[in-house]
């Protein structure tokens, strides 16, 4: 039996977005991850694995920040969790509500006007739009590839603010 509600074409653009930059965040909470198992001077990647993405992004920010002098793909990677941290409330929204039909009627006119969002159940006046969604799926993406690229250039450099060399594999 086929799910039409799946082929219907709005909602297939909103099915593509929402898993892009779901799956574009999981690369980001990854990296974060291996930061966190190579960046510090004391071992803590298993404790912080257990943390949210936010607590752990707030420690690779503050390890990050406590270094007198960064190389510049450790002052990206900085900047990167700073962005992915902000961007990590969107995130939450996408993964925590569905999209919804929102229906407006005109009192004067009765015109009606239908659009589709995702609302937080949670806190009112917080709605992602599909021109939003689109947006932020290109911006995860981009912050996805960026945060690669600068880890794996700073961990197969000779920067000593890594505890020990990265494999080429951890990508």
């Amino acid at each position: 039996m086929t799910d039409t509600y799946s082929l219907h074409a709005p909602d297939l653009e909103w099915q593509a977005l929402v898993g892009k930059a779901i799956l574009r965040f999981g690369d980001i909470e990854l990296i974060s991850l291996l930061c966190l198992a190579h960046i510090p001077t004391d071992k803590i990647a298993e404790s912080a694995a257990r943390l949210e993405f936010s607590r752990r992004a707030d420690i690779l920010i503050e390890i990050l920040e406590g270094r007198p002098a960064l190389t510049e793909p450790m002052a990206a990677l900085l900047a990167g969790f700073k962005r992915a941290k902000v961007l990590a409330r969107t995130r939450n929204l996408i993964a925590h509500n569905p999209v919804m039909l929102d229906i407006y009627v005109s009192p004067h006119t009765e015109d009606i006007y239908t659009e589709h969002t995702i609302a937080s159940a949670r806190s009112s006046g917080q709605t992602l739009t599909i021109e939003q969604l689109r947006e932020f799926a290109a911006e995860v993406e981009d912050l996805s590839s960026s945060l690669w690229f600068h880890f794996m250039q700073a961990a197969n450099s000779s920067d000593s603010l890594f505890r020990s060399h990265v494999p080429h594999s951890a990508a």
